[in-house]
């Protein structure tokens, strides 16, 4: 049961770095964090915004799901939770050799369960979101940004968060559903 709901300090749930290394490759690293706060957490998809023409270098346990001409989304093998810190490296190429930083140039999706530690419940609770992270994504030379070649985003949970529902069932709280800066959408169960 939902007792109370309140602003926190926010905290990094998952980092991506992108790094263009030349030549139209490009590689990002998605690295969840060790949170005491998180029981378990499960990554169910990425999908990256860009004109992608592979070969790619995907972690062993990760697949090409959908790939069109603007979009690549991968998915992993066996949608499992993941042991936390979680480090996974994929590798695009484009036949664009510039770049700039995007706006929700990577979408994840995610799903999991916080600790019955976590300041926001005192039982437990549920989690169901994604994170849309700016990256580094290839584009003509013409939208090239002049970027540098690394770029890190963060993912944080609870950031500036606005309350926009709360559910009731036979009159007790057992929802909301929030928007906060960082992500587009996160539902507390």
């Amino acid at each position: 049961m939902l007792l109370a709901a309140f602003g926190c300090n926010g905290r990094d749930l998952f980092r991506l770095d992108s790094t263009y290394l030349g030549d139209g490759l490009f590689e990002y690293r998605l690295r969840v964090l060790d949170d005491p706060f998180i029981a378990s957490l499960r990554v169910e998809a990425l999908s990256f915004r860009g004109v992608w023409s592979g070969p790619h270098e995907l972690p062993v346990d990760w697949t090409t799901n959908v790939q069109t001409g603007t979009l690549i989304d991968l998915r992993p093998i066996t949608l499992t939770n993941l042991g936390l810190p979680y480090d996974r490296v994929f590798r695009l190429r484009s036949a664009q050799t510039t770049f700039k930083q995007r706006v929700s140039s990577v979408v994840v999706p995610l799903a999991g369960q916080f600790a019955t530690n976590a300041p926001v419940f005192g039982s437990s609770g549920s989690l169901v979101g994604q994170g849309a992270m700016t990256a580094l994504a290839p584009c003509p030379p013409e939208q090239a940004d002049g970027s540098e070649t690394n770029l890190t985003s963060r993912f944080e949970l609870f950031r500036n968060p606005v309350i926009q529902e709360l559910g009731l069932i036979g009159g007790e709280p057992r929802f909301l559903t929030l928007t906060h800066q960082g992500a587009a959408y996160l539902r507390l169960e």
